[in-house]
């Protein structure tokens, strides 16, 4: 998702008188509606969007003033969601109390991160719908302070060169983080190999991206002591592990992977977390 700041911005100053009259304006040809101001409630709005969000509901409600009122048409969410049809790994969806951007970012470094920064958990791939908190976590890791991090990148923003090394890198190497934007995927769609384990930074704004990026534990991988390439079924010794962090106000997100009786059901429990299988 691009910059919204920007288009936010445009659409807070439309319609605006403006401060100086140009030597080509004919006032005879101003209607008053449009001097009193009123001409944001003669705009016609149409946001065309694939999925429903949080911050285009806000944006329409905001910004669609017409007086003829509003007219919001809002794709089903599928019964069951896209997890039903996945395989039997085990898919934890564990509740934050933050979703302020800043607030999720600080309580991510401070009680999941350390979770997961063990041998146990080599070959973790860190998906992150934001580029902006991409940027936020990948400068984080890569402090001085922080050095231990062995980690590696995908953004819409590496080369093709980049790719094939980071790719290369992972699958045949003891990586411990490989962090990946969802612009990434949404552009190249890469089958990434060597995925051991998943941990989703927030959930994704496609639903279905869901089980397209799960489906990477069921990806052949290097066992590095026998040197072997063995898929996820054939290693037992380690069993692959995803990981969805979500707060309440992911509600519409999680409406397309679980379904809306399974999100009603998460957000009204009491437990922070909640496991998924097909075993």
């Amino acid at each position: 998702m691009q910059n919204l700041d920007h288009l936010f911005f445009i659409l807070e100053n439309l319609n605006v008188i403006p401060q100086q009259a140009t030597a080509t304006t004919d006032f005879s040809r101003i209607r008053y509606w449009s001097l009193n101001g009123w001409a944001r409630f003669y705009r016609q709005l149409i946001v065309l969007s694939s999925f429903t969000s949080p911050l285009f509901l806000s944006l329409f409600h905001r910004f669609a003033m017409n007086y003829a009122g509003q007219c919001l048409i809002q794709p089903h969410f599928p019964l069951n969601g896209y997890i039903r049809p996945l395989s039997a790994f085990p898919q934890l969806f564990q509740r934050i109390p933050v979703c302020d951007p800043t607030l999720r970012f600080n309580y991510f470094v401070e009680h999941i991160l350390p979770r997961f920064d063990t041998s146990t958990y080599d070959h973790t791939l860190i998906y992150l719908s934001s580029y902006f908190d991409f940027v936020r976590l990948r400068n984080y890791m890569r402090t001085e302070k922080h050095k231990q991090f062995n980690y590696l990148t995908l953004s819409e923003y590496s080369t093709k060169k980049q790719v094939l090394l980071a790719r290369n890198i992972f699958y045949h190497r003891e990586v411990r983080f490989l962090l990946m934007t969802e612009r990434f995927h949404f552009y190249h769609r890469y089958r990434i190999k060597g995925i051991r384990h998943i941990l989703f930074y927030d959930l994704p704004s496609y639903g279905h991206f869901y089980p397209e990026i799960v489906h990477f534990l069921t990806l052949p991988h290097v066992e590095e002591k026998k040197k072997t390439t063995l898929t996820r079924a054939q290693h037992s010794d380690e069993p692959s592990t995803c990981t969805a962090l979500y707060a309440k106000e992911d509600a519409l997100k999680l409406a397309y992977i679980l379904g809306q009786q399974a999100v009603t059901d998460l957000l009204n429990s009491e437990k922070n977390t909640h496991m998924f299988t097909n075993k």
